[in-house]
């Protein structure tokens, strides 16, 4: 695990810019070091810290205070998180006011998380990282996720790592789908006893259903398990598992089940919102090897190894997207043309 961290060289002074010092963490100990003082987890031009003056990081830095609840058997431990988010690599280090009341809110575990990330250059896709995070749990501040955010030091902060095999941007995109069910099936709720059993049973059905027999499937059945408290034991947790693939082997052969790779083809064809934009978005990804344009030749399609200038052909594709949403998407509301907005994002 390695990541690069800019220190400031001073302690709780909010209104210092300037973050001179660059650290490669690799160990705990040398995130000790770096939390001590005030600092960034991005370089900025002239080491000045601001949206505006971004260059690029190669870490998420996540703050979590636990103000999301005032249950203590809800709140969020580093061990807890690394429950939740299985598989991704992080540090984390306690901030200054851990375990100390803080405004109105009483005691409670307050601490940073870092994530590695693959090295991003734009602030606003930086920045779209922390907000996805921030919206997929609510106990992440979502309050400090632009891109020029910086981290308090504490001289005394309690540094721990979690090893996993993958990055928080990767585990976000390939995770999406999955994280989704969590988030919509109350992922962050403690399951107590009394209810352990209804809730992985009716959890285990729907991802099944949604995803196949999987290892995928497999995998978020058994983050959600993690919730339970007291923890069901395994030969229930296989007992639930068995009685739910039986169930989605029964809705599988039903003549009008949907297979995962079939869901996936059609929900890929709406457009994450209806604008021009979007629709023009989902037109290019479906159809750019088989059409585009520019300014020197105008619209072009691609036919029987051929590309030709052809507006007439290009016209046809657009509307044969549009055929084939209507004719499979029960969401499809009225499509607005993004031909224009297509032009401009080819």
């Amino acid at each position: 695990m390695t990541f690069t961290l800019y220190a400031s060289g001073v302690c709780g002074v909010q209104s210092n810019t300037r973050y001179p010092h660059h650290h490669t963490i690799t160990t705990t100990a040398e995130l000790a070091s770096v939390a001590a003082f005030d600092h960034v987890a991005a370089i900025y031009a002239g080491d000045k810290r601001g949206n505006a003056t971004f260059i690029e990081s190669d870490c998420v830095v996540m703050d979590i205070d636990n103000d999301h609840t005032n249950i203590p058997s809800e709140w969020i431990t580093p061990a807890r998180l690394a429950q939740l988010m299985d598989g991704v690599a992080f540090m984390t280090a306690t901030s200054r006011n851990h375990n100390k009341p803080k405004g109105q809110l009483s005691a409670r575990p307050r601490f940073h998380v870092y994530f590695p990330i693959s090295p991003v250059q734009d602030a606003g896709v930086y920045a779209g990282l922390k907000q996805t995070l921030a919206a997929r749990f609510d106990f992440f501040d979502a309050n400090a996720t632009d891109a020029g955010r910086f981290t308090y030091g504490n001289p005394h902060a309690q540094v721990e790592i979690f090893n996993g095999d993958t990055t928080l941007d990767v585990w976000l995109d390939e995770a999406d789908d999955l994280d989704m069910f969590a988030a919509f099936d109350a992922a962050t709720q403690v399951i107590g006893e009394g209810s352990r059993n209804a809730t992985l049973s009716r959890f285990a059905g729907r991802v099944l259903v949604r995803f196949g027999i999987t290892d995928s499937a497999r995998d978020a059945f058994d983050r959600k398990a993690a919730l339970c408290e007291p923890p069901l034991s395994e030969w229930e947790l296989k007992r639930i598992w068995a009685s739910a693939c039986r169930f989605a082997a029964k809705v599988q052969s039903r003549p009008d089940y949907l297979p995962p790779e079939a869901y996936e083809q059609l929900t890929s064809l709406k457009p994450d919102d209806f604008t021009d934009l979007g629709q023009a978005t989902v037109l290019a990804g479906e159809y750019a090897d088989r059409m585009c344009f520019s300014a020197a030749t105008n619209w072009m399609a691609y036919e029987n190894g051929v590309w030709e200038e052809n507006e007439a052909k290009a016209q046809r594709l657009v509307q044969e997207l549009t055929s084939r949403r209507f004719h499979h998407l029960p969401w499809l509301p009225p499509i607005q043309s993004p031909w224009n907005e297509y032009a401009q994002c080819s």
